[in-house]
């Protein structure tokens, strides 16, 4: 699981988003007890992809986050799939893991125009230029050949 920010709350209680570059003592240790009972894979729960707040989130994706409360003191919001989609094929062009992104963009199986609007935003970006060939031939091996064309 990738934690990208965290919310914090002002003395008024108004949120801002933080990026998440560690997680705390608490979180970690939660982490690492979660993953001895349940055999999960070490750094299962990982500020990685936390970079992508340098890159700019997809317009309107606050108000999609799907808001989940688990007892008195764990609130997670989880992306959208539509945003979810955008990350995806964002991390299929530039992490390590391109493969497993690349796996899991196909396994949400985008439609046409959230393919377009993924592409668009990253063509929007600073560095979409570095990006550009990359993503054409990645939506092309994808099936997505008529998007790919138009960038």
């Amino acid at each position: 699981m990738d934690i990208v920010a965290f919310i914090k709350k002002n003395d008024d209680g108004v949120g801002s988003l933080v990026k998440a570059d560690y997680l705390t003592p608490e979180l970690k240790t939660a982490a690492q007890r979660v993953e001895r009972d349940f055999n999960l894979e070490k750094g299962w729960l990982n500020v990685d992809p936390a970079s992508v707040m340098d890159f700019g989130f997809p317009e309107g994706m606050m108000k999609r986050l799907k808001t989940h409360r688990y007892g008195n003191n764990l609130i997670v919001h989880f992306l959208s799939r539509y945003d979810q989609i955008h990350f995806k094929l964002y991390a299929a062009l530039t992490s390590d893991r391109r493969i497993i992104h690349a796996g899991d963009l196909i396994a949400l199986n985008p439609t046409k125009d959230e393919i377009n609007a993924a592409a668009g935003w990253i063509m929007t970006r600073d560095t979409a230029l570095l990006y550009k060939h990359v993503l054409v031939d990645l939506l092309k091996q994808i099936g997505y050949q008529d998007v790919a064309d138009k960038l």
